[in-house]
């Protein structure tokens, strides 16, 4: 009889049937690298936007031309990091709420990534919140198990 609750005994059961808990291991590894590169990305982008405003309070006068090269590229900055955040964000749901990735890295790496993505206004925000909930309620299945545990004796 198997000491997790929440595993059915292996005795009988065809492998597809038993728990996997590194089962997802790409897609969980794939959304907790995107969300670090959304983080990244939006930190880039704050403090451009802080240098280019310090730029324009020393100097006192502001060159439209100077000016929009440096908004366009905190803007093509700005883009990356919200594809990032959603692609990330999605692909960290699915791990979280379906029957994806339970290993206990995944839970401590995405509760750091999910804390960090609150700070990523506006689309990191919801994200955050929604993972950071998604990892409150399964953090049970997180638990780690006996060793070799789901695995046929």
């Amino acid at each position: 009889m198997s000491e997790n609750p929440y595993q059915p005994p292996v005795e009988g059961l065809p492998p597809e049937h038993r728990l996997h808990p590194e089962r997802g291991r790409a897609r969980a590894v794939a959304g907790l690298v995107l969300m670090g590169l959304a983080t990244a990305l939006s930190l880039v982008v704050v403090s451009s936007m802080v240098k280019s405003f310090g730029l324009l309070a020393e100097t006192g006068r502001a060159d439209p031309s100077e000016l929009a090269d440096a908004i366009a590229a905190v803007m093509w900055l700005n883009l990356l990091g919200m594809l990032a955040t959603l692609a990330g964000g999605v692909l960290t749901a699915m791990s979280v709420y379906g029957a994806g990735n339970r290993e206990r890295w995944f839970f401590h790496a995405g509760w750091i990534l999910s804390t960090l993505q609150l700070a990523t206004f506006p689309l990191g925000t919801p994200f955050g919140i929604f993972l950071l909930f998604g990892f409150l309620m399964k953090r049970r299945e997180f638990q780690p198990g006996s060793p070799g545990e789901g695995r046929a004796s």
